[in-house]
């Protein structure tokens, strides 16, 4: 025989009262339920339910309203976290607040530290990046996302040796098109090389640009079967010319030139050093075709306007392509442009020949 529940209260206290954790509500016919239950006794728990399945059904703006009306209410750092990422990109003001809120909530959880730190990567807030991370990894020891987030953090502030050291320990899991833990291991060592050459350490520097060729098990990345080294081509080949080694110089600009010429890699700033490599190897008509080839295919390509700007030591120009893709002046154009732009951009910038 079927009942009719006359008092649902104790019921509805026992939902709102249960943690909401891992509670995915998505059927559309419990919309209706909850809406009913929040009708009857309101709580912020029947409106974050309401507001998944909104979101389950790509009715973003209604989720919105529903997760802004619970305010601070919730006591959950998953609600903090769902809410930040659903107005990343437009509210960031918010984001931060509920990110740092989810922080306090539960200071154990590394996704709430991990979620806080892409924050500031993403809003290129690199010295706030580290302090985050540090604070992360000194809660949360040994973890391997928090590990990779503080290397990183390490790397975008210039600190080489930190990012070396911590690379050198991790054990990164293969994932599915995941490149960014060679991507990390491989600028340390690069830009670690730019400033010993800046020091005139040029055998240092080419012990760094060797290692930065290779591919490390442990940072969950296969080495493909054709490798783009024109980074560490080219800065090999000046460290030679520094040390007055010329034939040695000469094969590694060589190396740069005939990856571009025969592999032809879709435009990139690499492209520069091609350029470059012509121009030290007093070929600079062929150099200067290298980026004509460029301004033809894509005469808007702001990275193409930076690359001969920086060619030709036009500083304005070159500052003024850049920004046109969000960069600011001194910093270091990290996740901006092409894969390889942060690299080329700290050798044109760093390295001078004497």
């Amino acid at each position: 025989s079927s009942q009719t529940v006359t008092n649902p209260i104790p019921s509805l206290d026992l939902i709102t009262s249960s943690p909401s954790k891992l509670v995915f509500p998505y059927r559309p016919e419990t919309l209706r339920v909850l809406e009913w239950a929040e009708s009857v006794k309101p709580s912020w728990k029947n409106r974050y339910y309401i507001g998944l399945i909104r979101l389950s059904v790509d009715d973003s703006m209604k989720a919105k309203e529903l997760f802004k009306s619970c305010r601070y209410e919730p006591s959950e750092s998953h609600f903090y976290l769902t809410r930040a990422k659903l107005f990343e990109g437009m509210e960031e003001e918010l984001v931060l607040r509920d990110l740092n809120k989810a922080v306090e909530l539960q200071p154990d959880d590394w996704r709430c530290w991990n979620a806080l730190g892409n924050y500031f990567a993403r809003n290129r807030g690199w010295s706030q990046y580290l302090e985050v991370t540090r604070k992360a990894n000194s809660k949360i020891p040994g973890h391997m996302i928090l590990q990779f987030d503080l290397a990183k953090a390490e790397l975008y502030n210039h600190n080489y040796d930190q990012a070396c050291d911590i690379l050198n320990q991790l054990i990164l899991l293969p994932a599915e098109g995941a490149r960014e833990g060679h991507e990390i291991y491989r600028s340390a060592l690069v830009l670690r090389a730019v400033d010993y050459f800046r020091h005139q350490r040029y055998a240092k520097a080419l012990t760094d640009l060797e290692e930065a060729r290779k591919w490390p098990v442990t940072l969950g990345v296969g080495k493909p079967y054709v490798t783009d080294e024109r980074v560490e081509d080219y800065m090999t080949g000046l460290c030679y010319l520094q040390m007055n080694q010329v034939v040695e110089a000469t094969k590694y600009f060589r190396k740069v030139i005939d990856y571009t010429n025969n592999q032809k890699p879709a435009w990139d700033t690499p492209y520069l050093l091609a350029a470059q490599s012509y121009k030290l190897l007093s070929q600079e008509e062929e150099g200067d075709h290298v980026l004509t080839g460029w301004m033809k295919t894509q005469p808007a390509n702001p990275l193409m306007m930076w690359a001969v700007a920086t060619y030709t030591n036009n500083e304005a120009a070159s500052s003024k392509a850049l920004e046109r893709i969000g960069w600011k002046p001194e910093e270091s154009p990290w996740g901006l442009g092409d894969a390889q732009l942060a690299l080329v951009y700290e050798i044109m910038k760093k390295v001078t020949l004497k």
